[in-house]
């Protein structure tokens, strides 16, 4: 199978074997990230080639990218590079030209402030909590690595939230204690929303908690209610997280909203940034994130700061905004094709919504919303996605005079936006 024994050997200390196996995997499924770090990237230095692989391979399942080196010379040389990146460094104790202890030292010596793990020989004579101690060493591992203990290592290092919200928030919570807020909640798991609640109200007891337990429950309740804070599980049944996330943002700014989430690739971190998601919280949230959070995004000023943009935003507007022209110029490059096609598009999917409510077919009728809902959330027509959304809700509950009423609004509205849409786009061309 071309495997291949290999070993290494320490006069006084014993021999570690190891060997690799190659094997046909019989059906190959994408990887589940179970664990999301607030740890990005980290440099190793070992010389076992094949450790180096293992840990590589476990990393990227946590979303964690990995920097290798063989030696001293070269881990410290890529560690000045990407300094600044480098959020965690691992080293193996028997490395080319110091060992792991020397290594530590110089990385403290450098102004290093990542923790720091080191690896070696079970029972190492002169590895022990002093030695740890004397090199400020955070914390070590007996080989051969186990999958589970590096995830307990690793995770007791990752902050949950960032660094910044943690240090604000132990000013602000005497300020607040006391004062009352509307938090929204979007869960659709029993256990975890009573978890949640609880944790909340230890931390502010004067809280109104606002249940959700779907994305489309969770925009209605955002609406009726202008909570000043929303909490927002991103896989739910009728409408996740992501969308009902882009549509608030529709609406709303400056409202804060944390992602729960039990893990994220980085695609997915990406995407939920994308949508106006503001920062994290791993499942099963530990309470002292959950505190840290609540209390840096209610701070007084903030939340003074969010209230008056948003009274002041009412007085202005009488209905959701037709068109956002600066936003979508600023996120597609080229923003003229884009419009183009949607002035092309949406005609045709508009005649099929009335035809498929004439003739009774409302799933089709959903399906054709739908699409125009889609197309009105990626150009920035805040008022077409929100009658989108609606006519959509009526459709999927199949109720012919609720279709009826969401309708004209629809109608109303987008022939508004087109008439916006071809008026900017005439402009732009001119």
């Amino acid at each position: 199978m071309g495997s291949e024994l290999q070993f290494e050997s320490e006069y006084g200390e014993g021999s570690e074997f190891y060997f690799n196996l190659q094997m046909e995997l019989s059906e190959v499924s994408d990887t589940k990230v179970e664990e999301s770090f607030d740890i990005n990237k980290s440099l190793i230095i070992d010389k076992n080639k094949s450790r180096l692989n293992i840990i590589d391979s476990i990393m990227k399942q946590w979303g964690i990218e990995t920097i290798f080196a063989k030696s001293y010379k070269e881990g410290i040389k890529k560690f000045e590079h990407s300094r600044d990146e480098i959020d965690l460094l691992l080293t193996d104790y028997n490395v080319e030209g110091r060992n792991g202890l020397e290594i530590s030292r110089q990385f403290r010596d450098k102004n290093a402030k990542q923790p720091i793990i080191l690896f070696h020989k079970a029972f190492a004579r002169n590895i022990d909590s002093q030695t740890l101690k004397k090199y400020d060493i955070s914390t070590s591992l007996e080989k051969p690595i186990k999958t589970r203990k590096l995830k307990q290592t690793i995770k007791q290092f990752s902050k949950g939230i960032d660094s910044k919200i943690q240090k604000e928030s132990k000013e602000k919570e005497s300020k607040i204690f006391f004062k009352q807020f509307d938090i929204l909640i979007a869960e659709d798991n029993n256990m975890n929303m009573l978890v949640e609640e609880e944790n909340i109200l230890g931390t502010l007891p004067n809280t109104n908690i606002i249940e959700a337990e779907n994305g489309v429950e969770a925009v209605e309740k955002y609406r009726k209610n202008n909570p000043d804070l929303i909490f927002m599980d991103m896989q739910m049944p009728e409408m996740d997280g992501y969308e009902a996330t882009r549509t608030i943002r529709q609406d709303d700014n400056e409202i804060p909203i944390i992602a729960l989430t039990a893990g994220v690739l980085r695609g997915e971190k990406k995407k939920a940034k994308k949508a106006g998601i503001n920062s994290f919280l791993g499942k099963p949230v530990r309470q002292t994130d959950l505190k840290d959070c609540i209390l840096y995004y209610l701070a007084e000023n903030k939340i003074q700061n969010r209230r008056q943009k948003k009274e002041k935003d009412h007085s202005k507007i009488d209905e959701p905004t037709l068109f956002k022209p600066q936003k979508f110029t600023q996120e597609y490059l080229s923003s003229d094709m884009i419009m183009h096609n949607a002035i092309e598009s949406l005609p045709t999917h508009f005649d099929k919504v009335k035809r498929h409510y004439q003739n009774g077919q409302y799933k089709k009728l959903r399906q054709s919303v739908h699409t125009i809902k889609g197309v009105a959330a990626n150009i920035y027509t805040p008022a077409l996605y929100k009658v989108s959304l609606n006519l959509e809700k009526a459709a999927r509950q199949e109720n012919g005079e609720e279709i009826g009423k969401a309708l004209e609004k629809f109608k109303t509205i987008y022939n508004k936006t087109i008439k916006t849409l071809k008026d900017y786009n005439n402009q732009e061309k001119s």
